[in-house]
């Protein structure tokens, strides 16, 4: 069960906020329903780190997947993190 923290996650907000604590513009972030999913997949670059993530909430439970590189690997582990990221999905 989520928390009640979690109840009322804003997923866009937590984006925003994960970007600017590393000093990042927030990417376009859509927020798409799959399944019982609201997900959404972003990736972003601060001073010297960067980040592809998946968060999604269901009814019950949150779900952050994250790939994060330094700034100077990130041409080539970008490939590899959208990858990975992109595999997780939940099983009904």
């Amino acid at each position: 069960m989520r928390t009640a923290r979690q109840k009322d996650l804003n997923l866009r907000d937590f984006i925003t906020r994960t970007a600017a604590n590393l000093e990042a513009t927030a990417p376009a972030i859509e927020v798409r329903q799959e399944g019982p999913e609201e997900v959404v997949l972003a990736a972003f670059e601060g001073s010297s780190r960067a980040i592809v993530m998946r968060l999604s909430k269901t009814a019950d439970s949150v779900f952050n997947v994250m790939c994060d590189d330094p700034i100077k690997a990130a041409k080539t582990a970008r490939p590899m993190c959208d990858n990975y990221v992109s595999s997780f999905r939940l099983k009904n």
